[in-house]
């Protein structure tokens, strides 16, 4: 996170526009699509299955 907390959609959304030599990276659900459009990249992850459902609890050097 940025010192000065999170950016403002629109800020984000100018400098995807404008500053096409950086790379940025934002996470989360629900992204406006205007953000998704200006992107190069978006993914979006479903889960399918995960070992946690099998009780199986968390690693490290795997999910932390």
């Amino acid at each position: 996170m940025h010192p000065d907390g999170p950016a403002s959609r629109d800020a984000t959304l100018r400098a995807a526009r404008h500053w096409h030599t950086l790379h940025g990276t934002a996470s989360g659900r629900g992204a406006p699509s205007e953000c998704i459009e200006a992107g190069d990249l978006a993914t979006d992850m479903t889960f399918v299955a995960h070992p946690y459902s099998q009780g199986i609890r968390a690693q490290s050097g795997a999910e932390l």
